[in-house]
């Protein structure tokens, strides 16, 4: 038993997680601008959400996904910056998210 907490449940041992139920989505920062460099051929780059999001939590600790609604940039990305969701998913299906601005630089010459 767990002395001191609401059984929401009923199942006589009360709730075994302060955040129960877990109505809460997570909570996301990222870096407002990012910049992402394309060498050479393949002219093409892939970007991680750690390279902008600067923290993520949960009220009941547990994420369980996180996806960007882009992640591959070429050299069509380069003329305007490109605003880029994260999307963050915690155990009990609660989603949270945030943006960053990223812009696309080319490196060297594609002239050959």
């Amino acid at each position: 038993k767990n002395p001191g907490q609401e059984d929401s449940d009923k199942d006589g041992q009360g709730n075994a997680c302060s955040c129960f139920p877990d109505i809460l989505p997570p909570t996301l920062k990222c870096l407002p601008t990012y910049t992402v460099t394309l060498n050479a051929s393949p002219f093409s780059t892939e970007v991680v959400s750690s390279a902008f999001l600067t923290s993520m939590t949960d009220n009941c600790g547990l994420i369980t996904s996180t996806v960007l609604d882009k992640s591959v940039f070429t050299l069509k990305d380069s003329l305007v910056p490109v605003s880029v969701k994260v999307t963050a998913t915690d155990a009990a299906g609660n989603s949270g998210f945030c943006t960053t601005s990223i812009t696309t630089k080319m490196v060297g010459s594609i002239i050959t």
